[in-house]
């Protein structure tokens, strides 16, 4: 009796990973391949940690780095965005000696709409400003999506949606 239902706990189990493992594969579909080789970033700006407003145009080579970068794209209004965020900055400051992080800002009204996201969450890395040609190269279509690049500026993982900070170690440890 007792084997029968662990039986049918595990092909429930099971069934209910696919369906995730389905659905997470439905909402990245879109977005850059793996083994997709990214050269560079532009961005318009950056706020630092300090507050600090640099509006200029910068080009960040993604290539030939010594560490793996991840690429995390936000929209200040995003409710997820605020939720996962958190776990995003615990992974830097556990990690950020072996990890190169780009948070990148997409599809606000004002500098200062990002400004209040970063002082909301106390951000101690320098968040990016991107624009629309940014989405476009990124295939950024939903918020938040971040890609795993290795040292080459390849994509080796993506996702989009709420990320906890266990799944992005996870992803870091698994990759590289």
């Amino acid at each position: 009796m007792w084997l029968k239902r662990i039986a049918k706990w595990a092909y429930e189990a099971i069934f209910i990973i696919l369906i995730m493992l389905a659905i997470f594969w439905f909402q990245s579909r879109n977005m850059l391949e793996s083994g997709h080789q990214i050269d560079q970033l532009t961005v318009q700006g950056q706020i630092d940690h300090n507050l600090t407003i640099q509006l200029a145009e910068v080009n960040i080579q993604l290539q030939n780095n010594k560490k793996p970068t991840l690429v995390y794209f936000i929209a200040p209004w995003c409710s997820v965005c605020h939720l996962s965020i958190d776990n995003l900055q615990s992974l830097y400051m556990s990690h950020q000696r072996e990890v190169n992080l780009l948070v990148v800002a997409l599809s606000y009204q004002t500098v200062d709409e990002v400004k209040d996201f970063v002082v909301e969450h106390e951000l101690s890395f320098p968040v990016y400003l991107g624009e629309q040609s940014v989405a476009k190269a990124f295939n950024v279509s939903a918020f938040p999506s971040y890609y795993w690049l290795d040292e080459t500026g390849t994509v080796t993982a993506k996702a989009m949606g709420y990320t906890t900070e266990t799944e992005l170690k996870l992803k870091h440890w698994f990759y590289f």
